[in-house]
């Protein structure tokens, strides 16, 4: 029978049932006119509200309240969770991978270790894991997109749990605003012996970087570098630029893919490849034109790029072979270290592959 034909609920609700406060309650998921929900219902709204009897039925005369927060009470299915200072988002990627677990909560403690070194990107973090030459142990995303866009980049989902974090938390991690809403802590970056790269010296092309300070120019030259087919870099250990979260960013994770090795002195470098048959060229604006210079370019070659402002150092200059120039139209003759270095790497192969 219907549920108002009693005479003891007819009366009961003669008046007002069920009351304004209780029955008749809008979820905030749906529009439209407020619709009855039971304290029964299957499901409660999506903001975790739903109303319970104070009580052991839910006859006439039973009271009716708000939840608190009691271990019993549903939680809502989608929503902001804080957690102390951190806002979580508590939900997995609609169309991400069933596989992928994704872990919310406060961001992972750093796994140890005096240097820790947080790479901050899309595309360094991605590299690195698509070269999988040194470990990534913890990641960071600031939203479920981020994820996504890495995990295309990467061409695989990742291998490491991400955590979900803030956006002023990333800032703080990464030191840098610009980190895109993804960071990774990674292990130390795999150096190669610069022995190594003189082999064979025949094929080789490499770029010396000597004393060059500036992240940026340093990560541009090595994305030169690699999209130039060199056979490597080398950079100096101490008082320059070496690979750093900052280098990987400016190299967009070219440096992931890219032998680079650590020399403490260039001039140590210079005269093992002069023994090892390969020529040495030196970029220095009293030098030849690079358009119009006779360079044996077949077998193998160093090109050397001197520091910001101050160029080639003297004892550097003096063991280059030849010393080549970008010419330049007008009365401005200077260049900027890594433009310089990329037209000399692309018109070495250019020149190699001619022959």
């Amino acid at each position: 029978m219907p549920w108002n034909a009693c005479p003891a609920i007819a009366c009961a609700t003669a008046t007002r049932w069920p009351p304004a406060s209780v029955g008749r309650r809008r979820c905030p998921s749906r529009k439209g006119t407020p619709r009855l929900r039971s304290w029964s219902a299957s499901r409660p709204p999506c903001d975790g509200s739903a109303w319970t009897p104070c009580g052991t039925s839910g006859r006439i005369g039973t009271s009716w309240k708000r939840p608190g927060p009691t271990r019993r009470t549903p939680r809502p299915r989608c929503g902001i969770f804080l957690s102390g200072t951190w806002a979580v988002r508590r939900c997995l990627l609609p169309t991400w991978p069933p596989s992928v677990q994704v872990t919310c909560g406060k961001p992972a403690p750093f796994s140890g270790g005096d240097e820790v070194d947080i790479l901050y990107g899309i595309h360094p973090v991605a590299e690195c894991l698509k070269a999988a030459r040194r470990p990534v142990r913890k990641l960071w995303v600031t939203s479920a997109d981020r994820l996504w866009e890495l995990a295309r980049a990467a061409g695989a989902e990742p291998s490491v749990k991400p955590f979900f974090v803030n956006r002023e938390a990333c800032d703080r991690l990464c030191g840098s605003p610009n980190h895109q809403g993804v960071a990774a802590e990674v292990g130390d970056f795999p150096y190669a012996d610069w022995r190594d790269l003189l082999e064979p010296s025949e094929n080789a092309l490499v770029a010396a970087l000597d004393n060059l300070t500036d992240p940026q120019n340093v990560g541009a030259i090595l994305r030169s570098a690699l999209c130039a087919g060199a056979t490597g870099v080398t950079l100096r250990s101490h008082h320059a630029a070496r690979i750093t979260p900052a280098v990987a960013k400016a190299s967009a994770g070219a440096c992931e893919h890219l032998r680079v090795a650590l020399v403490s002195n260039q001039s140590l470098f210079l005269r093992a490849a002069g023994q090892a048959g390969m020529v040495r060229i030196g970029l220095d604006a009293s030098g030849a034109s690079l358009w119009t210079a006779s360079v044996p370019w077949e077998s193998g070659a160093v090109i050397v790029v001197g520091a910001e402002g101050r160029g080639l150092s003297r004892l550097v200059g003096e063991l280059c072979d030849l010393k080549l120039k970008i010419p330049m139209a007008g009365e401005f003759d200077s260049l900027n270290a890594s433009v310089a270095a990329s037209l000399a790497l692309f018109e070495a192969a250019r020149k190699r592959a001619s022959r």
